[in-house]
């Protein structure tokens, strides 16, 4: 009698065991670190504050240039609020304004490293340490992490709806 009901405690710690490994590989994708490549493009919305001005915006109008200022804004049709995020190479993962120069340069989320101040920058290598990010989440709810200092994508409430990279996380979506 004994022995039976060893085996069936064994078989119940099997099953419990292999339903717990099941459940954390289904759970491993949905935390992972994302990649949506070129041919998905989104607005990304701010979900820790209220209001309209919550868009990640290219400030201004006109075409894209270096040290473009980005800030939040109501959500507009414009390629100034078009993103994607991907892995240039080697790993190193960059979010995209959807719009080029008159040169073919893509432009990327970008510090300026006097200010912490977040603007916009041409995908060189050589900037790489200011521009490459880690994404914390997944595409309903994700940090954006500049790599090289910790800092996060955070957008003020204040008047001039500025971003910058600061040490307080802000999170933020993927919406087409």
């Amino acid at each position: 009698m004994e022995e039976y009901i060893i085996k069936k405690i064994s078989k119940r710690f099997l099953t419990l065991a292999i339903a717990c490994v099941m459940a954390m590989m289904m759970a491993v994708p949905a935390f992972a670190d994302f990649d949506n490549g070129t041919t998905h493009t989104y607005h990304i919305k701010n979900n820790t504050i209220a209001g309209d001005y919550v868009y990640l915006n290219l400030y201004g109008t006109g075409g894209v240039y270096a040290s473009r200022n980005v800030t939040v804004y109501p959500r507009t049709t414009s390629d100034d609020q078009v993103w994607y995020i991907t892995n240039k190479v080697r790993d190193v993962k960059k979010v995209y304004n959807n719009r080029t120069d008159t040169s073919g340069n893509r432009y990327t989320l970008n510090i300026n490293t006097n200010t912490n101040n977040c603007n916009v920058y041409p995908d060189y290598s050589s900037n790489d340490a200011d521009s490459r990010v880690q994404i914390i989440g997944d595409m309903a709810r994700f940090c954006i992490k500049l790599a090289r200092s910790g800092l996060y994508v955070h957008a003020l409430t204040d008047s001039t709806h500025n971003v910058l990279w600061s040490s307080s996380i802000q999170y933020w979506n993927e919406l087409s």
